[in-house]
């Protein structure tokens, strides 16, 4: 299993997105961060699992994404290298992605 670095983006990402869902349901967005930290894991053990994002950026070339367990609507982008997995970030699906990440 390859070790998971996470990018301070990203971890603002998901910092975000507790606070918002807090608001509304505290018990939920700890099991959202709870749910980031699986969703690692099996990225971790399976890294080609997900599908390869399209991108033009070269600096993100071979970048794939998968869902956060139980949220679906929340994804996570990440590259695998030989030594490492990388989280670049952790979007909305409603969110223009394409834009983000170029």
């Amino acid at each position: 299993m390859l070790p998971i670095i996470i990018l301070p983006q990203a971890d603002e990402d998901s910092d975000l997105f507790f606070l918002y869902i807090a608001k509304d349901n505290p018990a939920v967005a700890y099991r959202f961060l709870e749910r980031i930290e699986d969703t690692h894991k099996l990225i971790a053990s399976s890294p080609k699992l997900a599908p390869i994002f399209d991108t033009s950026n070269p600096k993100l070339s071979g970048m794939r994404w998968f869902p956060v367990k139980n949220f679906p609507k929340h994804l996570i982008f990440y590259i695998e290298s030989e030594t490492q997995i990388t989280i670049v970030r952790v979007l909305h699906k409603a969110q223009n992605i394409s834009k983000i990440l170029t």
